[in-house]
């Protein structure tokens, strides 16, 4: 593998990062999702949208 090929697939993998961090985004702020409270599902996909955020971020 050449330095070119690895920094595409790392590029390849943020975006795809990047387009499950806005999913998780946008369902996370659906009217009516009680985030003060919230219940197990929403609590793992919370954490797992932080998680994701602090990849992006650590990438940059």
């Amino acid at each position: 593998m050449t330095l070119y090929e690895a920094q595409d697939q790392v590029s390849a993998a943020i975006k795809s990062l990047t387009a499950v961090r806005d999913a998780l985004g946008q369902k996370l702020s659906k009217p009516g999702l009680d985030l003060q409270d919230p219940d197990n599902e929403t609590r793992r996909l919370s954490d797992l949208h932080d998680r994701v955020a602090r990849a992006i971020q650590a990438y940059k």
